[in-house]
């Protein structure tokens, strides 16, 4: 390989490695953070109002009373020499809280899950319903789908009519039927003349010729 080839061979590798790190941050990197920015401002929306209800809930039926003496004797127990029972109550309070809300992320993230199997599952079924359309429609060759297309664009001409008589038709047809009307009344060419002895006596009576 000569020395003029090998800067072409390494700019041409560098072009492919960074068209395949751009392929993997579009298709890859990019939706994924963007899935988790969203999944932090459901969870940012609806986790204070979750929290709330379930402490009203353990208040009004008596178990979060339950739960803070259960700290407390815990507390005292495995508190160490000097150190304040109650602080460590609150501790192990804490403590249980946040292992609820990891639970309650933990079940969206579940649902969610569901969710995007459910959106899969949903789009399949529309591509497999597009192939047996596509099956079950005629091929459309490209000369009849522009014959189409130009039949549809092209406007419909009207129908034809007679053209009308104008001034000089109307004296061509005055002027022609004077003429008509003379060889209507002349007799033909080839007929021989009438006798005129013939024409001008009337017929005999049947009297005179006995």
């Amino acid at each position: 390989m000569s020395a003029d080839t090998e800067p072409a061979t390494a700019v041409r590798a560098l072009i492919v490695q960074n068209e395949v790190a751009v392929q993997h941050l579009r298709a890859k990197a990019m939706p994924h953070h963007l899935g988790m920015a969203a999944a932090c401002r459901a969870l940012a929306a609806e986790l204070p109002e979750t929290l709330a209800r379930h402490l009203d809930e353990d208040l009004a039926s008596g178990a979060l009373a339950d739960r803070w003496r259960h700290a407390q004797v815990v507390a005292r127990e495995a508190a160490a020499e000097g150190e304040d029972p109650t602080l460590a109550a609150i501790g192990l309070m804490l403590e249980a809280q946040r292992r609820a809300v990891v639970r309650h992320i933990a079940l969206r993230g579940k649902v969610w899950t569901a969710e995007v199997y459910r959106l899969e599952g949903q789009a399949d079924a529309l591509e497999a319903q597009t192939e047996k359309l596509r099956r079950l429609a005629p091929p459309v060759d490209a000369a009849s789908e522009t014959e189409a297309a130009e039949d549809s664009a092209a406007p419909s001409a009207p129908a034809a009519s007679a053209p009308a008589a104008g001034p000089l038709a109307t004296s061509e047809s005055a002027a022609s039927a004077p003429a008509e009307l003379a060889s209507a009344d002349s007799p033909p060419a080839d007929s021989p003349p009438a006798d005129s002895s013939t024409a001008a006596s009337p017929p005999a009576p049947r009297g005179s010729e006995s």
